[in-house]
């Protein structure tokens, strides 16, 4: 017997640390569970992603966070929030690290 909410949100799989040159693109995992189906979010260093590097990201349907052609100012710490009438849950942090520009 668990205390848990019946339903609150869970995450089943987190972010994982990454490296990657710029330029490159970054999926981000995110599965989660609970009913309602919970609402995925995400943040950069402690902030909501809206105002994170400059990256072109998305969030997937899945919750998954695909960034693509990542710069310097994408280098972070990242996590996913699920959220629903019942809860919330935090995964644990990601670190993106995005090293220089390649060389041609």
């Amino acid at each position: 017997m668990t205390d848990s909410v019946a339903g609150k949100p869970v995450i089943l799989e987190g972010p994982r640390n990454v490296t990657v040159l710029s330029g490159s693109s970054v999926l981000f995992r995110c599965a989660v569970g609970g009913d309602p189906e919970p609402a995925v979010s995400w943040q950069k260093n402690g902030r909501s992603l809206h105002y994170a590097g400059h990256a072109n990201y998305r969030v997937l349907e899945s919750g998954d966070l695909k960034l693509d052609n990542v710069g310097l100012a994408d280098d972070g710490l990242y996590h996913c929030i699920a959220r629903n009438v019942k809860g919330m849950d935090y995964s644990p942090q990601a670190r993106l690290r995005v090293e220089g520009e390649k060389k041609n």
